[in-house]
């Protein structure tokens, strides 16, 4: 990163270097320095513009997607420095800029996981319910978060492998059946889990994937 800032200056003024900088922060738990970076980045005329941002010609890709992901950062940062009305601001905000598009189900994600630490088991569930099966990665996503759900919150295994089988259904993958087959062993269902592991290899030249 600093790096880059050497090399270009204007790279401190482009928004990927305010979408990695956070990123970062986050991952050293800087949360407050975060929050202003993010803040900060909210500002920056080409977010505010969402036609300019699509027609950028940047070597540096910020598009939609990554937006969607800062206001999902932003309503983590705001969780960690206990700041619950920031949160739900932004996460109205980005419920509003997001509606309708693909990316609508990253801010759903996060929503999910602010009533998880709320303690709303329920509300999570029904928003991670929500995602539909024809967003691939995010119903992957959602299924696995509820399976973690039902399984350390609720207790309910028979849930806990449904949520892994229909990750299995929506796609049959050799990635897919082994993620399941891992899930059938936590919960020691080792005869299940050998026939998903089997299936894996089936469908796969990758002798080593199991």
């Amino acid at each position: 990163l600093e790096q880059a800032l050497a090399e270009n200056f204007l790279v401190r003024e482009h928004p990927y270097f305010a979408y990695t900088k956070a990123q970062l922060e986050i991952s050293k738990k800087e949360y407050q320095q975060a929050f202003t970076t993010i803040e900060a980045a909210f500002e920056i005329p080409v977010i505010k513009n969402k036609q300019s941002m699509q027609k950028s010609k940047s070597f540096l890709k910020f598009g939609e997607e990554e937006l969607a992901k800062m206001y999902a950062m932003m309503v983590e940062v705001c969780d960690q420095l206990k700041r619950p009305d920031d949160a739900k601001k932004y996460m109205q905000k980005g419920i509003v800029e997001f509606a309708g598009t693909p990316y609508e189900y990253t801010i759903l994600l996060a929503n999910a996981d602010l009533a998880l630490k709320a303690g709303d088991v329920k509300k999570a569930l029904n928003m991670l319910k929500k995602i539909p099966i024809t967003s691939p990665s995010y119903f992957k996503d959602a299924r696995i978060k509820m399976g973690d759900v039902y399984l350390n919150q609720l207790l309910d295994r028979r849930h806990y492998a449904k949520c892994y089988m229909e990750i299995v259904k929506a796609k049959e993958s050799p990635e897919h059946y082994r993620l399941a087959g891992d899930a059938m062993m936590r919960i020691q269902e080792p005869e299940e889990a050998i026939e998903l592991y089997e299936k894996a290899l089936q469908n796969s030249t990758d002798t080593t994937l199991v």
